[in-house]
């Protein structure tokens, strides 16, 4: 059983992420976890309607993103019938990197998901803020970073000890990267015998050892 982190911001690009990674493990056991995070900021209250301006935003941030995650869900029930995958929802205050780390520990996960980038991105950006800070801070599990330019496009691995942004948004112009930090010989080869199993499609591997960032 695969346990999958996927991080959400409810966009389009993130729901085509999604749609990508089901389709990629198709009858292979997997529990995913779908995180939102969401800010604690009070911006746009007006103090003289709410008693208590912080816990009210920080309610309406947290109802706001339970409701997504629940209508997500309601989508994944038409979309993904695989008997194989299980879905959990989770909603959490604060940063996102913050949430990830967390919850890579607490759930035992063994692989990240992210879109590219989110909607509030700029369209010539390929890679959102979020998903480089995703990137620079964890350095153990697999990160599969899928553009939203994304069809029947092979998903490429790239092995580096430092990542270049340039480097790596080139390489997503061509499909999904799937990439590896830090890795032990044991978790690579684990990894290679997926491969074997033929749950990555049309998949070659790119070396990339000694990019600079």
């Amino acid at each position: 059983m695969k346990n999958i982190l996927f991080l959400t911001d409810f966009s389009e690009n993130a729901w085509n992420a999604l749609k990508y990674t089901i389709s990629l493990y198709e009858n292979i056991p997997c529990k995913f976890y779908i995180l939102n995070s969401f800010s604690e900021e009070k911006h746009g209250l007006d103090s003289l309607n709410y008693l208590d301006p912080y816990e009210a935003f920080h309610n309406s941030s947290a109802n706001n993103s339970n409701e997504k995650l629940e209508q997500l869900l309601n989508k994944l029930a038409f979309f993904d019938t695989d008997a194989a995958h299980e879905y959990f929802m989770i909603a959490k205050s604060g940063s996102l990197l913050n949430a990830t780390q967390k919850l890579i520990s607490q759930l035992d996960i063994d692989e990240i998901l992210i879109a590219a980038k989110g909607d509030s991105n700029r369209k010539n950006k390929i890679l959102g803020r979020n998903t480089k800070t995703i990137i620079k801070n964890i350095n153990k599990l697999p990160i599969l970073i899928v553009p939203n330019t994304c069809n029947s496009k092979p998903t490429y691995k790239i092995q580096a000890k430092n990542i270049s942004f340039a480097d790596l948004q080139n390489t997503l112009n061509d499909g999904p990267v799937m990439l590896l930090k830090n890795n032990t010989v044991e978790e690579h080869e684990e990894i290679h015998g997926l491969i074997d199993l033929g749950i990555f499609q049309n998949m070659y591997l790119h070396l990339a050892h000694h990019i600079r960032l």
